[in-house]
């Protein structure tokens, strides 16, 4: 089950099912993906009130991701104990280029081979939320991708 909060506060009541239609063709969300609106009073962190399997992105994480997720996006994120939407988008940019990196080279890119190349930071005065950044030393990629700056609302 995916919930998302697609739509911005200002807005009243619920989106229409155009809205979710158009939502669902622009991110390509699958029709078998549930797409339904955060619970009133649910926390995120804490997961009180979130209903159980489900998961919640901004529209700026879902300009990176396709459904389903492959499983190292699973395993970068359980390791660092960190809810989806804690992590910057531009850090699933950076796992799905290193996925595509060992597709296209016929090798199995996983988690330890991540992890060599990449570590995780706070974003500058933040505690809860982060990204992932080339280590200097053992650059994948030759740049970091450029930040997405509203993600967090």
């Amino acid at each position: 089950m995916l919930r998302l909060n697609l739509w911005p506060k200002s807005k009243v009541g619920y989106p229409s099912r155009p809205e979710i239609n158009k939502m669902r063709e622009k991110f390509r969300i699958p029709g078998d993906v549930n797409i339904g609106w955060i619970p009133k009073g649910a926390d995120m962190y804490t997961r009180v009130g979130i209903p159980e399997g489900a998961l919640m992105l901004s529209p700026s994480h879902l300009e990176f991701i396709r459904f389903p997720l492959h499983p190292l996006f699973h395993l970068v994120l359980n390791s660092l104990n960190l809810h989806h939407m804690q992590l910057n988008p531009n850090s699933y940019l950076l796992i799905s280029g290193m996925l595509t990196g060992g597709l296209k080279w016929g090798v199995s890119l996983g988690f330890l081979d991540f992890f060599y190349h990449h570590y995780v930071a706070t974003v500058r005065h933040e505690t809860e939320y982060f990204y992932l950044t080339p280590r200097p030393t053992h650059k994948f990629f030759g740049y970091k991708p450029s930040s997405a700056k509203d993600w967090k609302t």
